[in-house]
Parts: structure tokens; sequence; C-alpha cells
């Protein structure tokens, strides 16, 4: 069985795409999408909210604000925190409409009004 990791991308980059929002893409390559937004309270420079990255057996989707959100953190179904790996991180190595639905819902609800800085976020 082959694994078509760049379908799994498409799937997961356009996820992003749809719940962009305010948030600004800082890298769109053929292995990785990423969007930034926020000032960073030290630094001062917008930092990365959500991605979704090409690995060598799969491919991840860090959404941010599932780490630092906990009614986000809280609203993540069971079939997606089976897909979990750390705190912010989702790999994929297979493209399941069920999930990516459910993927999407979640990154609406913690892109949706996303404080622009992340001290706010709660």
């Amino acid at each position: 069985m082959t694994i078509d990791l760049e379908a799994v991308f498409k799937e997961l980059r356009q996820i992003l795409i749809e719940h962009k929002g305010g948030l600004t893409v800082s890298k769109d390559t053929d292995s990785i999408f990423c969007l930034e937004g926020g000032v960073h309270p030290r630094t001062k420079k917008a930092f990365p909210v959500a991605w979704t990255e090409i690995n060598k057996n799969y491919v991840s989707f860090h959404l941010m604000s599932v780490y630092a959100i906990p009614r986000v953190r809280s609203a993540v179904p069971e079939a997606l925190e089976k897909r979990m790996q750390g705190k912010s991180c989702f790999n994929f190595n297979s493209v399941d409409a069920s999930l990516l639905r459910q993927l999407s819902e979640l990154t609406a609800t913690s892109l949706t009004d996303l404080p622009r800085n992340p001290m706010e976020w709660k």
C-alpha cells in the first residue's frame, strides 16, 4: 500500500486556507503551509498559529490554540484525539473525510476571533 502524503497535505492545507481569516500566510511550499498572526509580547513579531507539514511517514497539522486555549482543547472530538501527538499536533497518513470534517470544524472554532495577543488566549 502506497501512502499518498501529497494528497493528505493538499486536504489539510485547504482546511487552513478556508479558515485563514485575518491570519497571514508565512510559508506556502509543496511540503509546508503556515499561518501566522498576532504579535508575540516579547519579540513583537507575528508567530505561527496553525500549519501543516509533510514528514517522512505522515502529514502533521499543528493548531496552537488547542494547546493554548482550554475551551478549544476541550472541544477536540474523541476520534481526532486519537490522532494527537503532543499537545497541539494531529498526524495523518490518509484522507479520512469524517476526520477532516471534524478537524475543519475544530479549526474554524479555534481560529474564529482568535485574539491578536497570545496573552489574551483563554
